[in-house]
């Protein structure tokens, strides 16, 4: 892809995105991508969840107890919102009408983000050069973390495995305060954002200035500024690790492959392949994680078919693992939670050893 401003290229002959696109279409047929009436109740009661814990921290907590559990379940409706709503409505797979999923992708902004610039940033660079150092920004920590083994290594890295959950708490926060970066260089890793429209532009300090009023400026007309700081910042930690975590989990384990570009950006094998090297399943043996990932958890069907709701992926895994052992391809998957988050920190720990 040219247009973004990267020399990364995967070969123009596809055969093995044609034959599971094929076969996906076949096993969907005569069903809808989207998720229809029960995506929507999915919103509704997402939103409700989020609104009732607002308003009750608001205007009806009396009692510490209350606040915390209150609180706590504010973070599970955050992370439905971001994983459920956000994301898959960027992804145009919440309704099959685009000004619906652009309307509710804005959920973002409430989240402290920004759409525009979160599309661009996943659902092209990302999806297109999944781990590739230097372009796919979900991989670069600003040395923070080593992730890739093609990233500098530095002393303090041998203590990652043991610091990430402090920074991925920050990643929240992060969406906030790193989106003024972009937007004044308007550029992701070696990618060019495309140019904001005035629209974009107004979006982006309404945005921001929404987030401002919902997360302080209207609490402290209830409670004291102390108190809504550091409630906020709580919740925001806790929602930052969980958000974070379950993103990682898909491409930062041991069993990923790190694809190194040749030295004029080509890559020898197309990009259905990549995704299928660089990309792992979790926790697939429960359905309910498929839910409160919002698919994420069927990671490889995800960037294979972003445009298809999460409630098909369980459906058509089973068409794209069976194609890939036929093919003789890799189809990393872990059925439990557990085993991927031990793969997870023994990557890190792996990474932060001098190489």
């Amino acid at each position: 892809m040219s247009d973004v401003g990267t020399k990364v290229r995967f070969p123009a002959d596809a055969p093995v995105y044609k034959l599971l696109r094929s076969r996906v279409r076949a096993a969907m047929a005569g069903r809808a991508r989207t998720a229809g009436a029960l995506g929507g109740l999915n919103v509704a009661l997402i939103v409700t969840l989020i609104a009732a814990c607002y308003v009750s921290l608001l205007c009806w907590v009396d009692a510490a107890w209350q606040a915390v559990l209150i609180a706590l379940l504010l973070v599970q409706g955050l992370v439905l919102m971001g994983t459920n709503i956000m994301h898959e409505s960027v992804h145009d797979a919440v309704s099959r009408h685009r000004w619906v999923n652009r309307v509710l992708a804005r959920s973002l902004e409430v989240l402290g983000g920004n759409q525009s610039l979160w599309r661009f940033k996943h659902t092209v660079v990302h999806h297109t050069y999944t781990s590739i150092v230097g372009v796919d920004d979900d991989i670069d920590t600003g040395g923070l973390l080593r992730l890739h083994p093609d990233q500098p290594w530095r002393s303090y890295h041998r203590l990652q495995a043991l610091y990430f959950p402090a920074l991925y708490s920050l990643s929240a926060l992060g969406w906030f305060f790193a989106d003024f970066v972009q937007y004044r260089t308007m550029r992701v890793g070696t990618a060019r954002i495309p140019d904001f429209t005035p629209g974009e532009h107004a979006l982006f300090w309404g945005g921001k200035a929404l987030w401002i009023v919902l997360v302080l400026a209207l609490p402290m007309m209830f409670h004291p500024p102390w108190l809504v700081i550091a409630t906020a910042l709580a919740i925001y930690l806790v929602f930052g690790f969980n958000i974070a975590l379950i993103f990682q989990l898909a491409h930062v384990v041991e069993d990923a492959s790190w694809v190194r570009p040749a030295e004029d950006g080509t890559v020898d094998h197309e990009w259905a392949v990549h995704q299928l090297k660089t990309t792992v399943n979790f926790g697939t043996a429960n359905g309910l994680w498929n839910w409160y990932t919002g698919g994420l958890s069927y990671q490889i069907e995800h960037h294979l078919f972003p445009r298809i709701s999460h409630v098909h992926y369980p459906a058509i895994s089973r068409v794209v693992k069976q194609t890939c052992a036929e093919l003789g391809l890799p189809y990393h998957e872990h059925r439990h939670t557990r085993s991927v988050v031990v793969a997870h920190v023994r990557h890190l720990a792996a990474m932060g050893r001098r190489p």
